[in-house]
């Protein structure tokens, strides 16, 4: 699989790249109207996420791939968050996704960090009560324990376990 191009960490160049998927578009609109009715955005999110309970998205969120997104009670999505999603993509409860924060299932080129461990497609979870800084990079097959958090900027290749705090590109445990 080639990776996605994202060697220069510009996000609008990575959505444009991305496969536009016409049947989810009118949806991804509708959670990116600020004024957009209520019922219109639970709507949007029921189409979009398998949803465990209330959740929030801020706009502008981008999400690529027809696989399944779960997303756990209290998710928190920030501003410009992008999923891809072409395995499945699963958020645990009180999950917080900082801006710019990227979680793909699909391997990105991240310049001259390259994934020591897993290049093809491959499903990513996140456990409960996880936060993901700003511009974090989440690649595919990485499993992330409860209580952890990922430092702004990180790119994480490996998993990373419960009540940890890594940081760094590539991401590195900081602290248990």
């Amino acid at each position: 699989m080639t990776p996605l191009p994202f060697s220069d960490r510009s996000l609008p160049s990575l959505r444009a790249a991305l496969p536009r998927r016409d049947e989810k578009g009118p949806y991804i609109d509708v959670l990116n109207k600020a004024d957009a009715p209520a019922k219109s955005k639970k709507q949007a999110m029921k189409a979009l996420f398998t949803c465990r309970g209330p959740c929030w998205i801020e706009p502008v969120f981008c999400l690529s791939g027809n696989a399944t997104v779960e997303l756990g009670r209290f998710v928190f999505l920030n501003h410009n968050v992008t999923l891809i999603a072409e395995q499945n993509i699963r958020l645990g409860e009180g999950v917080f996704v900082g801006p710019g924060a990227i979680i793909s299932t699909v391997p990105l080129d991240t310049g001259e960090i390259h994934s020591p461990v897993n290049m093809n497609n491959a499903p990513v979870t996140i456990g409960d009560n996880v936060w993901i800084g700003a511009n974090a990079v989440i690649q595919p097959g990485v499993n992330i324990g409860n209580q952890a958090i990922v430092g702004a900027g990180a790119v994480v290749f490996e998993d990373v376990p419960a009540n940890t705090t890594v940081a760094g590109s590539p991401a590195i445990i900081r602290k248990k």
